[in-house]
């Protein structure tokens, strides 16, 4: 299993945001629009004060040093048919993993998370997660904080980033306690 660091397509989240949200969705699955949906209408909907405390993708006429570290990176894997479609489907806030990036595929098996239709040609026999999908890391210790990011939108609604901060932080003194008990 290949550490999270080694997907250079998350370098940037993992290092400017606390959490990034692994989004494994495409714009052909009907499954898919209604999360899609609702990830717009909190994180990026200008009535959510929620917006403020997502870091944007890297933009080349910024400098390393001038990025603010924020709360949450979504990063969009998709399995669209296209980068047009990808690019079409994906929020101005969504970090992409680039659609012709070996990364796209790697985080799929490494998640084992992808469409149905996928599965055989990226060798997974079987899925952990269907598409669509929301995986909640940690960005510090690569930690998984849920694999139900989906189903956390729906029931704390604006309240979902705070519930996920409340899980890194009962996470973190979980392995602070049994570490400092070694």
């Amino acid at each position: 299993d290949k550490a999270l660091s080694s997907f250079t397509s998350l370098d940037h989240a993992l290092a400017n945001a606390d959490l990034v949200g692994l989004y494994f969705a495409a714009s052909w699955c009907p499954m898919s629009t209604p999360i899609t949906n609702k990830m717009s209408d909190i994180f990026s909907s200008g009535t959510s004060s929620l917006q403020e405390r997502i870091l944007s993708p890297l933009k080349p006429h910024i400098a390393h040093e001038n990025i603010v570290r924020k709360d949450l990176a979504i990063v969009y894997v998709s399995s669209d048919k296209s980068e047009t479609d990808m690019e079409k489907y994906s929020k101005s806030n969504w970090i992409n993993v680039p659609f012709d990036s070996d990364d796209r595929d790697n985080l799929k098996r490494h998640f084992c998370t992808c469409a149905q239709v996928e599965m055989e040609e990226l060798g997974i026999e079987r899925r952990r997660l269907e598409i669509p999908s929301l995986i909640i890391i940690d960005s510090v210790t690569h930690g998984v904080l849920s694999l139900n990011g989906k189903e956390d939108m729906l029931e704390y609604g604006n309240g979902v980033l705070d519930h996920w901060q409340q899980l890194q932080e009962l996470l973190r003194a979980l392995e602070n306690k049994y570490v400092d008990e070694d």
